[in-house]
């Protein structure tokens, strides 16, 4: 029914791309302070997903305090999984028309549409349909916020900044110590210049004076 329509490009390039950005991380330089943090994200996005929009929002199948509702709320959103109203929605439409040639993503229509091209395929109209059973999300106002996608994803831009910014921090203190216990000099400058001549009673005991810390006869004469 689905796999037909109108193929929404613009849709297409982002998660091309999202998936791009993932591959060319394998080429960035790794280190094992990175890994904590990794695994606190990837713990985060997963219950939000699979704890939160699926099991509580969609199926209600338990109950939260508020707080770690939203905490959830946040992780889905850093994850881009998708806004809760839309995500809600489309899930309990699914679980509506399992199966049959209505589902949305069944892999009746096969598996790369069943997967993810359900995504960038979905019928204009679908979303009316996907709303009705998604009313009482709509009501959360976070989740009525974030149908709109220049709020939606501003969380994930924000640990992106975040992450971004720290890292930058310790390459620049790293930059700056290697630079301190390697006795690099400021470009442009000429030290040898600048360096004081020694006096003739330390050099005569110095027979491995360079010419730099000779000092001049001139300067032995006023002495």
């Amino acid at each position: 029914m689905f796999r037909h329509d109108k193929l929404n490009l613009y849709l297409f390039i982002v998660l091309v791309g999202l998936q791009a950005l993932g591959v060319v991380a394998l080429l960035t330089r790794f280190q094992w302070s990175y890994l904590p943090i990794m695994l606190a994200i990837y713990f985060w996005a997963g219950l939000s997903t699979t704890l939160y929009l699926h099991r509580y929002l969609t199926h209600r199948g338990f109950e939260m305090p508020e707080w770690l509702k939203f905490i959830f709320a946040l992780g889905s959103a850093v994850s881009l999984a998708g806004d809760p109203v839309t995500w809600v929605g489309d899930h309990r439409y699914h679980h509506l028309k399992s199966d049959t040639d209505e589902d949305i993503h069944s892999p009746l229509h096969g598996f790369p549409y069943a997967h993810m091209m359900w995504l960038v395929r979905k019928p204009a109209d679908f979303r009316d349909k996907s709303l009705r059973y998604a009313a009482d999300v709509r009501k959360i106002w976070y989740c009525r916020l974030w149908e709109r996608p220049y709020f939606y994803i501003i969380p994930h831009l924000l640990v992106a900044a975040t992450l971004y910014l720290e890292e930058l921090d310790a390459l620049r203190n790293e930059l700056s110590i290697g630079a301190a216990t390697n006795g690099a000099k400021p470009p442009g400058r000429n030290f040898a210049a600048h360096t004081p001549p020694l006096p003739s009673s330390v050099r005569e005991n110095f027979p491995f004076a360079t010419p730099a810390t000779r000092a001049p006869a001139s300067w032995s004469k006023t002495r």
